[in-house]
């Protein structure tokens, strides 16, 4: 008995190229994230309400740490794993305090997965 579901294995050379250019898109995604916070925080330091210190304080003791993170070349997957974690909370703390500051990006929002839908990332 056959059904119409299709049982073949994906390319993995396609695979590959989507992983890696996803993995481009986050990391420099992150990396513009990093900047927008930098410039806030000295933003924020000459005019902030209580909210947005509460904010910055988390932030300004885990971004240098996280930024590394993402700029260096990791295999260690519990590495990675702990960047994009930070990576997403940040995106969250950020969101919730200044996804209506004129310079936030929706690539910053936590939900957000990139450029790429079904076929974009190989050219199809």
């Amino acid at each position: 008995m056959s059904d119409s579901t299709d049982h073949s294995l994906p390319d993995l050379e396609i695979e590959a190229h989507r992983t890696s250019a996803y993995d481009t898109w986050e990391r420099e995604r992150d990396l513009r994230l990093a900047h927008f916070l930098q410039n806030l925080m000295q933003e924020v330091e000459m005019d902030a309400c209580p909210e947005e210190r509460q904010a910055l304080f988390w932030i300004v003791n885990v971004l240098s740490g996280w930024q590394k993170s993402r700029t260096a070349n990791f295999v260690d997957p519990l590495t990675v794993a702990w960047a994009d974690t930070v990576g997403w909370i940040l995106r969250m703390v950020a969101h919730t305090r200044w996804h209506r500051h004129p310079d936030w990006l929706a690539d910053f929002h936590p939900q957000a997965v990139g450029p790429f839908s079904e076929g974009e990332a190989d050219g199809t």
